[in-house]
């Protein structure tokens, strides 16, 4: 075990979110009953934490505490306390996204946030990956991946750029983690939404990193791009702040009515 001050450094909490932490006393009985509920129905889990007035701040202490539990099974998987730390780094960034968006300390996206709890997510460098299989067969280029195929969804975290050493290093890290269990990468993001690479310099990382798949759909009724990009979405996109040269491209498409949606790509391991 480690204690909740060395997992709230170790994922890089800022001190005055950490000291709220460390200050935020759960009841044992009650910790308990979330305890069993995380295992046992975690829908429920989820309803009982949004149930609370001081929901936000109440899930951030409380996953932080399961955060702590789970540093056991990593050992006992010859799992690097870099890598430990590095995924419950989540935790972190939707802090500061709660932040960001409501002004107040505590988490958002609880369920989203079980997943490194039940060690179904790592992050490996630049990227999460999650380990899935396919629903539907998959199509591309005259090649089927079959439906139940066993592949690595990549998911990118916010808070550094996309660039393409770190992204190169990122995939060798999972080659290795994960073995050859897994067929294929596969990722839905505006990222690799085909449309965006016409707004970007083709030397761009972005352009870079959507040429590593083979895009084989796009996903229409949602507006990631701008929030990914502006950090919220605006109904009068004209509205939108324009400080670098990207969000100053998509502003004008967007403004345009346009919408690049999200791409769905693969990578063949």
């Amino acid at each position: 075990m480690i204690t909740i001050k060395d997992f709230c450094e170790g994922i890089g909490l800022n001190e005055e979110v950490s000291r709220q932490v460390l200050a935020y006393k759960i009841d044992h009985e009650i910790y308990e009953n979330f305890r069993r509920l995380f295992k046992e129905d975690k829908k429920h889990f989820i309803e009982e934490i949004e149930s609370r007035e001081d929901a936000r701040m109440f899930a951030l202490a409380l996953y932080c505490r399961l955060g702590t539990e789970v540093y056991q099974e990593y050992q006992k998987r010859g799992i690097s306390d870099e890598i430990y730390f590095d995924t419950f780094s989540d935790l972190r960034i939707w802090s500061d996204a709660c932040m960001r968006k409501y002004h107040v300390t505590g988490l958002m996206e609880y369920g989203w946030l079980c997943l490194p709890l039940e060690l179904k997510i790592f992050r490996l460098g630049r990227f999460q990956f999650e380990p899935t299989e396919t629903e539907e067969d998959i199509d591309v280029n005259g090649r089927t991946v079959k439906a139940g195929t066993k592949v690595l969804e990549v998911h990118i975290p916010e808070g550094r750029p996309l660039n393409d050493a770190e992204c190169e290093e990122s995939f060798g890290k999972a080659d290795e983690f994960f073995g050859g269990e897994y067929e294929a990468y596969i990722c839905t993001s505006w990222l690799v939404a085909p449309e965006i690479k016409k707004i970007v310099s083709p030397e761009s990382n972005i352009a870079k990193f959507q040429d590593r798949f083979e895009v084989y759909e796009v996903i229409y009724p949602f507006r990631q791009a701008e929030e990914r990009v502006f950090g919220e979405i605006l109904e009068d996109r004209t509205l939108y702040k324009e400080q670098t040269s990207l969000q100053r491209a998509l502003k004008k498409y967007v403004a345009d009515g346009k919408n690049p949606g999200m791409g769905r790509g693969i990578i063949y391991r």
